[in-house]
């Protein structure tokens, strides 16, 4: 019996031991990591992967009597047959060890996107070192390297110039986040299209003092999938009518014209949309009710438009321009058969009973659908004047 509990004692012992010496060899000290906030991923040589990484180097230049700390983005990259394995590689020359634990953002190449994603997103879903609620994005037009390492503002590292684009493209309502986590989420239900926001290189404007400033980021709209490859972007005010189904409006201008033809420019305040589906037999209807409020932030003529004849055919062509951006991506989504708005589980809330029914026949009850688009458009006021300017001259 003593034998029997000193060789569990021994045993207990060493199995400690072997825990100890693997969580020390997986240890690394702070000053020998490497923070990876960006992870790009493109197609390789040979069918291979290629993943760069771009994490924030601060350097420090004098600068008269002060100092003048810079952050810029360091960048590496490496090939294998899978995700881990270029991944792994990285511990094979890199100076650090790469840590994904603040990775923000995951760029993925449309020539990749193209031939499916899910074995990329696999890697970064399934393995502990990464978070779910980093952000994705799809490469418009060029390699994910590319932009990474083309893409250079003096003194500002990458991931800050993603930021700062994430943090202003309210303003324009035509993108949106979306995360590791909820693009995994659409990718298993195969009734519904998943949409990913999509940027690309821009040329800048104006004088370009070094080669390295040539190019800019730009949110562009959304990438749109069937299954999980890349078909098609929808852009700008097309990807601003996913985002008034979605009801992702923040704000946004609205260009509409006059009684007389002018332009106006209306700033959007706050958007609401209820989606409200409907079985009648054998049929399948949804009405989009959309709720606008706005306010007149800029006139092109000197004409006084604010009478109440003049604001009700401005809330008219309001209403006609958001209409028409709804129904226009609503009549592509039906003729591709990509329900990328999330129909179905509208109509599974509301139908819970039919829900299987509906289910089992939704590649061809969707593009049968009946939507209706009603759209109730309040023009608030103007902002710091009333009348236009110039309009004291008439």
């Amino acid at each position: 019996m003593r034998k029997f509990v000193c060789l569990t004692f021994i045993f207990f012992i060493l199995t400690t031991l072997m825990g100890c010496s693997q969580i020390a060899r997986s240890k690394v000290e702070i000053d020998e990591a490497m923070f990876v906030r960006v992870l790009s991923i493109d197609k390789g040589k040979n069918n291979n992967v290629k993943v760069t990484i771009t994490s924030k180097n601060m350097t420090t230049e004098l600068g008269g009597s002060n100092q003048i700390t810079k952050k810029e983005s360091y960048n590496i990259s490496s090939e294998g047959k899978t995700m881990m394995e270029a991944v792994r590689n990285f511990w094979s020359f890199a100076d650090r060890r790469p840590n994904y634990g603040h990775t923000e953002f995951i760029l993925i190449s449309e020539e990749a996107a193209k031939e499916g994603i899910l074995k990329y997103l696999d890697y970064v879903s399934r393995d502990q070192q990464f978070r779910h609620n980093s952000r994705i994005y799809i490469v418009k037009g060029s390699t994910a390297s590319e932009l990474v390492e083309d893409t250079h503002t003096s003194g500002l590292f990458f991931g800050d110039m993603l930021n700062n684009l994430e943090n202003n493209m309210v303003g324009l309502s035509i993108s949106s986040k979306v995360s590791v986590s909820e693009a995994m989420l659409i990718f298993d239900n195969p009734n519904v299209s998943t949409f990913i926001p999509c940027i690309e290189l821009i040329k800048k404007t104006g004088e370009i003092s070094q080669a390295k400033d040539k190019y800019d980021i730009s949110i562009k709209g959304y990438a749109i999938f069937k299954k999980d490859k890349l078909v098609r972007y929808l852009l700008n005010n097309e990807a601003r009518g996913i985002n008034w189904v979605k009801n992702r409006i923040a704000s946004g201008v609205i260009l509409v014209k006059g009684n007389k033809g002018e332009d106006i420019s209306l700033e959007i305040i706050t958007g609401q949309t209820k989606i409200k589906p409907l079985i009648t037999k054998d049929n399948l209807s949804c009405t989009i009710k959309v709720y606008v409020n706005s306010n007149i932030d800029e006139i092109t003529a000197p004409d006084n438009i604010f009478d109440k004849a003049s604001i009700d055919y401005l809330n008219t062509q309001q209403e006609k321009v958001i209409k028409e951006e709804i129904e226009n991506v609503l009549n592509k989504a039906q003729q591709a058969n990509l329900d990328y708005f999330g129909i179905i589980q509208e109509f599974h809330m509301e139908y819970p009973a039919s829900w299987k029914e509906i289910e089992k026949s939704w590649g061809e009850l969707f593009p049968q659908i009946d939507f209706n688009v009603v759209i109730d458009a309040n023009i608030n006021r103007s902002y710091l004047i009333k009348e236009p300017t110039g309009s004291l001259n008439k």
